[in-house]
């Protein structure tokens, strides 16, 4: 594919995403938020990659404001990191990062485990049975 074709086909699926997520959206930041998050969660924004304020903005409309609080956004949850007076990137996840988040993930399952089994009940102890026969 020729990398005009892809730069289109890009931009379909950006258009995509923004369109999905305008209409679930109250604030502008919120929605430039929402965009950012799920360009990059779907990989159309790659690890390293320079996130342009000016092409965001214009494909969602919005002026630069809510954009550059978006990335601020962004930046708290991981997914993006500032360099002021210079760029916004796409971080990547380093071994360290992803062990980081999967033994966090073992610690919050568990506990999330250990709160629900007090409440089940016999049907959904089957249903779980059930399921996992399926699955097997």
């Amino acid at each position: 594919m020729s990398e005009t074709s892809s730069k289109a086909s890009d931009d379909v699926q950006l258009q995509g995403i923004a369109d999905a997520v305008r209409e679930t959206f109250r604030t502008a930041e919120e929605l430039a938020t929402a965009f950012m998050r799920e360009a990059i969660i779907r990989g159309m924004y790659r690890p390293g990659e320079r996130l342009h304020q000016e092409s965001i903005a214009a494909l969602l409309g919005l002026s630069r404001m809510p954009i550059r609080a978006g990335l601020r956004q962004l930046e708290l949850e991981g997914l993006v990191s500032i360099q002021p007076h210079r760029s916004a990137r796409v971080t990547s996840l380093t071994p360290v990062g992803i062990r980081e988040i999967y033994e966090l993930r073992v610690l919050i399952e568990c506990y999330l485990i250990d709160q629900v089994i007090p409440h089940l009940t016999e049907d959904v102890v089957a249903k779980l049975r059930e399921r996992c026969t399926s699955l097997e």
